[in-house]
């Protein structure tokens, strides 16, 4: 079975942050948003309003722990900034995870193989960075093959990563 550090590995090891944020650009928006509704995370939930209420276009999975926390702050109509999340967003042809002061809570690994590996999606340009204080990227590049030699994977391995 081959398996894989989490995509924010060196983010962990050299104590960036406090924000994740993993960023890559496909070439087939239609394709991007299918396998991502198809590989998402089991701890992971669409939400509308979510951060970017009425972008067009752009589809919003949060941790189900801050959509709970939403739910019940609309329906007492209630407003208070989110500081800790797992977000995965869907704009056109590009995917955003980020990990917004939530550190290693969330491994989205598993999706990002998968969208790496899935004929058709054509990876292009992806990064791995951090926010809060300062900012900066880790690792970066272009194609499935570098992501993958990144996360400690061969291009070639089949899928044998579980779901969450």
């Amino acid at each position: 079975m081959n398996t894989s550090r989490p995509w924010f590995w060196s983010l962990k090891a050299d104590g960036h942050g406090p924000d994740w944020i993993f960023h890559a650009v496909f070439s087939d928006a239609e394709a991007l948003a299918a396998a991502v509704r198809e590989h998402m995370p089991g701890a992971f939930v669409r939400d509308v309003d979510f951060r970017d209420a009425g972008a067009k276009g752009c589809v919003t999975y949060v941790d189900r722990h801050t959509h709970e926390r939403l739910v019940q702050m609309r329906a007492a109509g209630e407003k208070a900034p989110i500081w800790y999340s797992g977000e995965i967003s869907v704009e056109g042809a590009t995917l955003l995870v980020r990990h917004v002061m939530s550190a290693d809570l969330y491994d989205e690994t598993a999706l990002i193989v998968a969208l790496a590996q899935r004929a058709g999606l054509g990876l292009g340009r992806w990064r791995v960075g951090y926010g809060g204080d300062f900012f900066g990227d880790v690792a970066q590049g272009e194609g499935a093959e570098g992501l993958l030699g990144y996360l400690g994977l061969d291009a070639d391995c089949s899928n044998d990563l579980p779901r969450e």
